[in-house]
């Protein structure tokens, strides 16, 4: 893998998972990562672990459904560093049933 020494990195979902090896690995390759997820003691165990390992992290708690909340992270971030070299969307979600508009589970395109 090249390194990615000098590069900032952002991390969905970093706070276990796909997401926390990911910001791991990341760091390990020299990015500076920004964790994000909602649970903000789990995102300081890996920031915990990636400044154990000589890496630099910062933690941002959010909650990825609210699209302000999104918004407002993003130009923090970027006005804080500079625009990301790597982004990794690995947040999962929880909503039960198919969204407003979506053809998904309605039988619309069904070969039965």
């Amino acid at each position: 893998m090249p390194s990615l020494d000098g590069h900032f990195a952002i991390v969905t979902g970093a706070s276990s998972g796909l997401g926390r090896a990911t910001a791991l690995r990341l760091a390990s390759l020299g990015a500076r990562v920004a964790l994000l997820a909602r649970g903000k003691t789990d995102l300081e165990a890996v920031a915990d672990q990636i400044a154990a390992a000589g890496g630099t992290a910062s933690v941002l708690a959010i909650d990825l459904a609210d699209a302000a909340a999104v918004d407002a992270a993003a130009e923090r971030l970027i006005s804080d560093t500079h625009p990301p070299r790597v982004l990794v969307n690995a947040a999962g979600t929880d909503v039960p049933g198919p969204r407003k508009g979506s053809r998904c589970g309605t039988g619309s395109g069904s070969s039965r």
